[in-house]
């Protein structure tokens, strides 16, 4: 068994994300066989399980963006539901990238007093289709994953004053630092903090205590934290001091 999770690690070094079906026919073994090693790799935190594959942990790089859409997709969107909840009527928003957020965007899709605000080819797809919110694409240059950053992209945020900016992260830090991967993405997310009345952060359980590179602010900064599990004693200490309300997703 040993000599197996090796050999696993050694496939995710090199390729950084395989999916179980790979990893089985490259070890010669079942998918059932790999499933059961990436669970006890996973519950040694030597990898990070995803639907159907799994990748390496890092505080640098992020798994890949279709890796990523598969995972936890239940708890997302219980996730999206209750951050949609929160969501006054008539209100402008902020929508920032990532998985989660395609969620959200699909629980606001039928919300025809909306004004939306961005930076996400996916969610301006998945709104647009609906013919719910009116929808402003922030522009600039386009991510592989779907999503425009760069300078042009923070100039038009800056055009905008919304009520709420709705946004994950990558991880939340012991001390209550907001984390993320990139740092072009954490410029347009950064220009949604300060153009917003409130933000709204809604983060699965897999990010608590989550090491990543980037800074992208406070936990002081957020209006409303929605979770899907409670928050570990450090973080709901964090979240009290910074008058953060904490919303625990149902």
């Amino acid at each position: 068994m040993q000599e197996r999770h090796g050999r696993i690690m050694a496939l995710l070094s090199e390729h950084g994300y395989a999916t179980v079906g790979e990893m089985a026919a490259a070890l010669a073994v079942t998918p059932q066989t790999i499933r059961h090693d990436i669970n006890t790799l996973a519950k040694n935190d030597k990898l990070r399980r995803h639907h159907g594959g799994a990748s390496l942990p890092s505080s640098t790089v992020n798994a890949e963006y279709a890796a990523r859409r598969h995972d936890l997709r239940r708890e997302k969107r219980r996730l999206a539901r209750a951050a949609a909840g929160e969501i006054p009527e008539r209100a402008s928003v902020f929508l920032s990238l990532g998985t989660t957020m395609e969620a959200v965007a699909a629980e606001l899709a039928q919300r025809g007093d909306l004004k939306v605000v961005t930076n996400s080819t996916v969610d301006a797809v998945v709104l647009n289709r609906a013919g719910g919110p009116e929808i402003y694409f922030a522009g600039g240059a386009v991510r592989r994953e779907g999503g425009a950053v760069g300078v042009r992209t923070v100039r038009t945020i800056e055009e905008f004053r919304c009520d709420v900016a709705l946004m994950s992260c990558g991880g939340i830090d012991a001390d209550g630092t907001l984390l993320d991967y990139d740092h072009s993405v954490v410029m347009v997310m950064r220009a949604m903090i300060e153009q917003s009345r409130r933000v709204i952060l809604v983060i699965d359980h897999t990010k608590f205590l989550r090491p990543a590179t980037v800074h992208l602010g406070h936990l002081r900064e957020v209006s409303v934290l929605v979770i899907d599990e409670a928050l570990p004693a450090s973080l709901a200490a964090q979240a009290g001091a910074a008058g953060t309300r904490v919303v625990l997703a149902e």
